[in-house]
């Protein structure tokens, strides 16, 4: 991206973020550097001086990357929305609304985010500034964070100053804006693939960390707690890492809507959770009691396992909202059309349409038709058929649908746009599922892999030390050679290696939920399956390493 350009994200001309923002930060950067070493001195002796006087170069570092990091991040969150907003801008062409108030209807809703934002600035030219619609898109071009957004702006102020119908080019502008859309979303996936490879390295590079730290000690006479602790927080800390620049790297397609509204899915959810929680509690009460013979993974496997009751029925109506979105487009598509022929009526239109079998939606259509007939409120009856629809593109279309029409639009040519467009997004979205099938599958392994090789290294390790305990071995060799050490040390490392599969499983449940844009409350099924891996191959493991190493 251009550096100058990305001053712009932040408002400012380059002379003004200087003199405004680098300038001050530096400069209190190094006074504070001068002030330390007048009050401290003492703490500029020795490697902390290098630390210490680098201070200014950090900060100057960081702001000049600074206008970098705020532009991607308005960038993504432009390309993430830009493909509703060329259906939603499309769908409101077919009105006979004036060109400015297009931009100032786009803008007033937030959630297209810097969209809005760029929309707000477009009307704010044309309705305060008096520019004229191709001068304030050629303008906003040349600003905007987004070469998606940018070339549009361009194209749009080409066709307004050629004379083309604003209705005609928004309508060819929607395969253009949307192959943009597809090739970022495929460049994404590509980004999602380029992940596991990178996760897989990382992940064997960890176990090794963690298998030295079990291994070691027993060489060299260090601490192995704090070893193993060591090893544990920098574990954690990269797979925490690596899930945030997923998340930074994967589409922004989320399946659940976002409405603010509390249906009886929403009120199942909390119940469901409870219960999980409780059973948790009391499958833990009874292992500690009742199942001490138990090997500790096996234990901490069936305390985790109730989770799986809220987890489940997440799933359940994850898979309906998937086969609600797939019916969703014929279903828009069949509305238009129906109520084209009858005037434009949709609760004619729907009446119609409710006689034919659209699967998991004709019961959401069904009820969408009766609070339509009420006459009460037909905003509401809309939102309310979104909310129980629980999907976030049937959400996002059925407002732009509703909205259109409500301007004065045609419903065929609306229906079609939106039909079309959100076929296109189905599709890919099927592909970003059948990414996250082979995802999970790299889940469940690497797990086997950390739990085998880690309590293979500790069953060596208690092995050797229980062998040099029990043996008469001179203190020479046992102080230069080998170390061992006490039970009570020995017993506090099944319970670090314990949690080292619990945090794993925990980080790649989110990854999953990451990479396929579910509810996190839909971890639950994974983080209990991976953690039953994890426990079913360390105690086949110890029961391997019993007859093959016994004493």
């Amino acid at each position: 991206m251009d550096y100058i350009r990305a001053f712009y994200s932040l408002d400012k001309t380059p002379i003004k973020y200087i003199t405004h923002f680098m300038l001050p930060i530096v400069g209190g950067g190094v006074a504070v550097v001068l002030l330390l070493s007048f009050l401290i001195p003492q703490a500029f002796e020795g490697i902390t001086s290098v630390l210490l006087y680098t201070i200014p170069v950090y900060i100057f570092i960081f702001t000049l990357i600074y206008p970098i990091f705020i532009s991607e991040r308005k960038k993504i969150d432009i390309e993430k929305n830009i493909h509703f907003f060329i259906t939603h801008i499309g769908a409101l062409a077919t009105s006979d609304m004036p060109r400015k108030d297009l931009f100032k209807t786009i803008s007033k809703k937030p959630e297209y985010g810097e969209l809005a934002k760029e929309c707000g600035k477009l009307y704010m030219m044309m309705d305060t500034w008096h520019m004229s619609l191709a001068e304030a898109c050629r303008f906003l071009s040349k600003q905007t964070q987004s070469k998606i957004f940018s070339d549009f702006l361009e194209r749009f102020a080409h066709a307004m100053e050629s004379g083309q119908k604003m209705e005609d080019f928004l309508g060819s502008e929607q395969d253009v804006v949307m192959v943009n859309y597809e090739v970022m979303y495929h460049g994404a996936l590509y980004d999602l693939d380029m992940m596991k490879e990178i996760l897989e390295s990382i992940v064997i590079t960890l176990i090794f960390i963690i298998s030295f730290a079990v291994i070691m000690p027993f060489l060299t006479g260090q601490d192995i707690v704090q070893l193993l602790s060591i090893s544990l927080f920098i574990f954690t800390t990269a797979e925490i890492m690596i899930a945030y620049f997923m998340k930074s790297k994967v589409p922004h397609d989320n399946i659940w809507h976002s409405l603010n509204m509390k249906t009886d899915v929403e009120k199942k959810f909390k119940l469901f959770l409870i219960i999980s929680v409780v059973g948790c509690i009391i499958i833990f009460i009874l292992v500690l009691s009742v199942g001490k013979t138990l090997p500790l993974p096996l234990k901490a496997a069936l305390s985790f396992t109730p989770l799986i009751i809220a987890g489940f029925f997440v799933r359940k109506e994850e898979v309906l909202i998937k086969c609600r979105d797939e019916d969703y487009a014929e279903f828009i598509r069949s509305l238009g059309s129906s109520a084209d022929t009858r005037g434009g009526i949709i609760e004619k239109a729907l009446m119609y349409i409710t006689l034919h079998d659209f699967g998991t939606l004709s019961k959401n259509i069904r009820n969408l038709y009766k609070r339509l007939r009420t006459r009460i409120d037909k905003l509401a009856s809309w939102q309310h058929f979104e909310a129980e629809c629980g999907s976030n593109l049937i959400q996002r279309f059925s407002e732009m649908f509703v909205e259109s029409l409500n301007v004065g639009g045609k419903p065929l040519p609306i229906s079609k746009i939106i039909s079309k467009n959100f076929g296109k997004i189905q599709a890919l979205r099927k592909q970003r599922y059948q990414n996250t099938s082979s995802f999970i599958g790299i889940m469940y392994g690497l797990q086997a892999g950390i739990a085998f090789s880690v309590y293979i290294s500790f069953g060596v390790v208690k092995m050797m030390n229980n062998l040099f305990i029990s043996i008469d071995v001179p203190e020479e060799i046992t102080s230069s050679l080998l170390y061992t050490f006490e039970p009570s040390e020995i017993n506090i490392i099944p319970f670090m290696l314990l949690a080292v599969l619990i945090a794993h499983a925990l980080i790649s449940a989110v990854l999953i939920r990451i990479a396929d844009g579910g509810r996190m409350l839909n971890t639950l099924i994974h983080f209990v399956g991976i953690v039953w891996v994890g426990a079913l191959t360390a105690i086949v493991v110890e029961k391997m390493l019993a007859s093959l190493l016994p004493g």
